[in-house]
């Protein structure tokens, strides 16, 4: 038996069974029409329509992760630039407040010794 005779009589079994559209609709065409029917062929297709824009959206990002490390750089490069500026602000600060301190000390020690020499031959005038 060939299968146009089988598909013959089971057409002739269903339209005796469930109707002549019934039939129609289960022997004709898959549920919503062929244009519904999903083959692996469209399947590889959509696939490869993904596998491009994706490819697209990776290369973007890239271009994006490369301009990223560009300003990472330039922004690397600027705060060790501003590091080494500030430290040389401290350095000149620091080293101004130790001559003043020590200035200022030397002038107390200075300070303490003539008062204590003024005291000394005060003292021994008497």
């Amino acid at each position: 038996m060939t299968v146009e005779e089988i598909s013959a009589r089971l057409r002739s079994r269903l339209q005796e069974e469930y109707g002549v559209e019934e039939a129609s609709i289960l022997m004709d065409r898959p549920p919503g029409g062929w244009g519904e029917l999903v083959t692996n062929r469209s399947l590889d297709r959509r696939l490869a329509e993904f596998d491009r824009r994706f490819e697209a959206i990776d290369r973007r990002f890239e271009r994006i992760d490369h301009r990223f490390e560009v300003l990472e750089t330039k922004f690397d490069a600027k705060i060790d630039g501003l590091e080494a500026r500030l430290d040389a602000k401290m350095e000149r600060a620091f080293r101004a407040q130790t001559w003043r301190l020590v200035t200022a000390t030397i002038g107390s020690i200075s300070g303490l010794v003539g008062a204590m020499a003024i005291f000394v031959a005060v003292a021994g005038s008497r």
